[in-house]
């Protein structure tokens, strides 16, 4: 193996790796971005409990 393929390999493997960490990277940015949406539907339905509770106090008086 020539000082070439073995640059030729390493840069390969360097590659490899980052597309590697990129992916995970995405990864996690997805999966944060699903539990946001999940938290952020948790609270309109729980806004959406309460205002319906409300309005049958208010009807109820």
């Amino acid at each position: 193996m020539t000082l070439f393929d073995c640059t030729h390999a390493h840069a390969l493997d360097n590659a490899l790796l980052e597309d590697c960490v990129d992916r995970e990277r995405r990864n996690r940015a997805h999966e944060q971005a699903r539990i946001l949406e999940r938290r952020i539907a948790g609270v309109a339905a729980n806004q959406r409990r309460e205002r319906d509770h409300d309005r049958a106090l208010v009807h109820a008086l």
